[in-house]
């Protein structure tokens, strides 16, 4: 092919894939010589199958995970959400640091302690857990919890019940 020319679309999709996997492998490596994760059980599996994840919902392949390519996750999902609920979401799962998720803070998410949001993203991306349905996702979601009229006076009466009991309790 004279070297002016473009590979075909199909040939310039596999070598995108082929090379953000090579970064993704590079990236897996630190985290397997890492100290802080050589007590982390099936490490490498674990990594392996984040990579899979990562890469299937990395739509533009620049490493990133974007703000459009979030959203477009998550209504995949059934889960739609605004772009400021899911700039929320980025932002945890960064520390404010990026508008993207990189795949080491993906890794470390996953890896590590989790919030709301980053059980959310634990769910989504573990490859033995179907995905969320609605529900799921809005018990484990702080940006979308709604209170039916009903849950909040069987909560009521739940603390009114318990507060009885206490003041039936004699002194001893």
């Amino acid at each position: 092919m004279p070297s002016g020319q473009q590979a075909q679309g199909g040939k310039m999709f596999g070598l995108l894939k082929a090379q953000q996997q090579e970064r993704l492998d590079s990236v897996n490596k630190e985290f397997l010589e890492d100290e802080k994760y050589k007590d982390e059980e099936d490490l490498a599996e674990s990594l392996e199958s984040f990579k899979k994840k990562y890469m299937e919902f990395d739509l533009n392949d620049q490493g990133d995970i974007d703000l459009m390519s979030l959203k477009q996750m998550l209504e995949k999902l059934g889960v739609a959400k605004t772009h400021l609920e899911v700039k929320k979401m980025i932002a945890e799962v960064t520390g404010d640091s990026s508008e993207t998720i990189s795949y080491c803070d993906f890794v470390t998410m996953m890896l590590g302690k989790r919030s709301a949001v980053l059980r959310l993203f634990d769910l989504i991306f573990s490859s033995d857990i179907d995905i969320p349905t609605f529900n799921e996702f809005r018990a484990l979601s702080p940006f979308t919890r709604i209170y039916s009229e009903g849950a909040v006076r069987k909560v009521k009466q739940i603390q009114g019940s318990k507060k009885t009991k206490n003041r039936m309790k004699k002194p001893k």
